[in-house]
């Protein structure tokens, strides 16, 4: 810190007035200022990420339904099956 050859105060002023001499520093500024509002808010992104919620809730939905009638035949079929074996017994 001590070994340098302009004191901060007067570098800051330096680089201070350069910007003021040259109109600007477009170079240092933030680089957001030049998107759109749709690039800037990352409206492509957030409806990608809605748009796979949606389809994964419907694949899950129908995964379920799936297996849930699945699960209802195995059980109507074991009833209807001890039923029967109960009815010819008789």
């Amino acid at each position: 810190m001590n070994d340098q050859v302009v004191n901060p105060v007067d570098l800051a002023i330096y680089w201070l007035e350069y910007v003021i001499r040259h109109g600007g520093a477009p170079h240092i500024k933030n680089s957001s200022l030049k998107l759109h509002w749709f690039q800037l808010y990352l409206v492509d992104v957030i409806s990608f990420v809605i748009l796979f919620i949606i389809i994964f809730y419907y694949y899950f939905k129908l995964l379920l339904r799936n297996i849930y009638r699945m699960i209802q035949k195995n059980v109507k079929g074991k009833v209807t099956a001890t039923k029967h074996v109960k009815q010819k017994t008789t």
